[in-house]
């Protein structure tokens, strides 16, 4: 499934792929996603109020079960969201039909993206700076496997916190939208609690870490080689053409845009938002299939330093937009505009490299190996 996947969208195929390392135990490969996703239909049935945040332990279950693999994250997303959409009863139940739709679905379905970006996009990431660091030529081997953890811990801990701070802007149009405003028992969980998710999460991704070297072993470990070199193939043939390419194109601007829906004000803002994304996508295709040579001169640079530079840069360039508008206008617009930037950025700073970024992960030797 994972490889099949990749085939239209390698994002997705690399997914559904976290989490491979339980092939050691086949039954249970084959099973996992189930209680994940009966948990997530729990959680989704009996959270308190309208939305997730009003519980971090709730929200700590979820950075739990996607650490261990972004697979098991989606799983559990998609129960939550059956849980919560068919089994748990809101407080906007007495809705009129015809104003459901924007009032009640499309909030919790924007909710649900937002959980997915710390359930399946946040493991992603962390798993994305682990294989920066296995493929480190530069490191010492002895040294790579402390290396590894670290920067696990560290990058699950940095996005934990970072989510904690941007969901409570993020969901809301699960209270605006329906002419309310969000209360504090939705937002002081995360502002006060976000502690606990980089905790959770953090430890998490360490032990998540060891389960990788304990289980990749013997037949695993090949399967696992095997794996990764198959969906390298099909990130190795960049960005997707013709009709599939402007897709993919149009569904991500779409979804960005959707996601930062809690940030704008009115159709005007949603569309300005939805074309500079796909701007943004446009640019870094072209970019990829176009001039590969320029993306290999800027692979030269550290994935992490070229994150961090992002990161920076970003967070400065949000600083001047904010502070140049904050005092012209009472909306959400300087935080829109801040975050459009900080993504564009980052964006275009960490493409991905030209070929098959998989192929020279070093192979588990032992159950003791790196």
């Amino acid at each position: 499934m994972p490889l099949t996947a990749a085939r239209v969208w390698p994002g997705a195929g690399i997914a559904l792929a976290d989490g491979h390392y339980l092939v050691r135990w086949p039954l249970v490969a084959v099973l996992a996603g189930v209680p994940c996703f009966l948990v997530g239909v729990a959680l989704g049935a009996t959270h308190p109020g309208e939305v997730y945040s009003y519980s971090v332990l709730v929200i700590a279950v979820f950075g739990l079960i996607g650490q261990f693999g972004a697979a098991f994250g989606l799983w559990a997303t998609t129960g939550y969201a059956f849980g919560d959409l068919v089994l748990h009863v809101p407080a906007t139940v007495y809705v009129a039909e015809e104003e459901r739709l924007r009032v009640v679905v499309l909030p919790m379905l924007l909710s649900y993206g937002v959980l997915a970006l710390f359930t399946v996009v946040a493991p992603l990431t962390v798993l994305g700076v682990r294989m920066m660091v296995l493929g480190a030529t530069w490191l010492p081997r002895p040294a790579v496997r402390w290396v590894e953890c670290a920067a696990a811990v560290l990058t699950a801990g940095l996005a934990a916190y970072t989510w904690a701070r941007t969901a409570p802007m993020l969901l809301r149009p699960i209270f605006v939208w329906s002419g309310s405003v969000p209360t504090v028992d939705a937002v002081a969980p995360l502002q006060q609690r976000a502690w606990l998710l980089v905790v959770v999460v953090g430890a998490t991704a360490a032990a998540r870490v060891l389960l990788d070297r304990w289980a990749l072993t013997g037949r695993a470990a090949t399967f696992s080689q095997i794996l990764w070199a198959g969906l390298g193939v099909e990130v190795a043939k960049g960005p997707r053409s013709g009709a599939l390419g402007l897709v993919l194109v149009l569904v991500g601007a779409i979804g960005a845009t959707f996601l930062l829906a809690g940030l704008i004000s009115g159709y005007v803002q949603a569309t300005a938002v939805f074309l500079f994304f796909v701007s943004l996508l446009a640019v870094r295709r072209l970019l990829l299939v176009r001039a590969p040579q320029a993306v290999a001169v800027l692979m030269k640079v550290p994935f992490l330093i070229r994150l961090a530079a992002g990161v920076w840069v970003g967070y400065l360039v949000g600083k001047v937009v904010i502070s140049y508008f904050w005092t012209r206008t009472e909306t959400f617009l300087p935080v829109l505009a801040s975050a459009c930037a900080a993504i564009a950025v980052i964006t275009l700073l960490t493409l991905p490299p030209p070929g098959n970024p998989y192929r020279e992960l070093p192979r588990p030797r032992s159950r003791h190996g790196v």
